[in-house]
């Protein structure tokens, strides 16, 4: 399988520093905050479920890895759906309930 060329996790969403939206960033090996994508205030919910995206794509290699028999297979579904729709959901920052 072929390296992967997107931007390694975690992602995490927070709000912009200029603006009044939604930046999802990494840090890098040094500490240095990258924007990976920007979305207006409205969009915090899309942010949230992007920046899931490199745990989500960590978790179906996995799965793909280990392979599965038919039997295992629901538990591991079910397994990989607790581990990411709960981050990709969470809570709406205090930020974005501020009158602005």
């Amino acid at each position: 399988m072929s390296e992967t060329k997107f931007t390694p996790g975690p992602w995490e969403v927070t709000k912009q520093v200029y603006g009044d939206g939604w930046d999802v960033c990494h840090h890098d090996a040094d500490g240095d905050r990258l924007v990976v994508v920007e979305l207006d205030r409205a969009y915090e919910a899309d942010a949230r479920l992007i920046a899931a995206a490199p745990d989500l794509y960590a978790a179906l290699k996995a799965l793909e890895e280990r392979g599965h028999t038919q039997a295992t297979w629901s538990l591991a579904l079910r397994a990989l759906a607790k581990a990411t729709v709960a981050p990709a959901q969470g809570p709406p920052h205090p930020e974005a309930t501020e009158e602005m």
